[in-house]
């Protein structure tokens, strides 16, 4: 009567188990004396929603560590992006820099006076340019 006494009094008992205000077991029992049905009842009630609040908390770390993720690979493919176009321009620049004469092409002369000087050459090695 105390925990199932009218509709009202049922359903806060319930939700005073769900939450954790009552242990489910201490209102179980009871319903065990009165009705394995009943008991039945309230033990699937507790599982079927036990299990739904714990799959919809899961499908939302789950989701929320997924877009993370997502975010994670657009930022290295962006910084990636951007490395490309910084060590395009550096290329670039030194491409200039070695043509002396600046005719727009680069003779073999100019090549080889080039890679005599060390920061040329300092800067082939980092892009893993061989040289020799």
């Amino acid at each position: 009567q105390r925990a199932f006494g009218s509709l009202f009094v049922t359903q806060y008992t319930l939700f005073k188990s769900m939450i954790g205000g009552v242990s489910w077991g201490e209102v179980a029992d009871p319903l065990l004396s009165v009705s394995m049905i009943y008991f039945g009842i309230f033990i699937a009630y507790i599982t079927f929603v036990l299990f739904s609040v714990l799959n919809i908390v899961t499908g939302v770390f789950v989701d929320s560590a997924i877009q993370v993720g997502n975010r994670d690979r657009g930022i290295l493919v962006d910084k990636q992006k951007k490395n490309q176009d910084a060590i395009t321009v550096h290329l670039l620049t030194l491409l200039e820099e070695i043509d002396e004469d600046r005719s727009g092409e680069i003779s073999t002369e100019e090549l080889f006076e080039a890679l005599k000087k060390d920061h040329i050459m300092s800067y082939f090695n980092a892009l893993q340019i061989e040289t020799r």
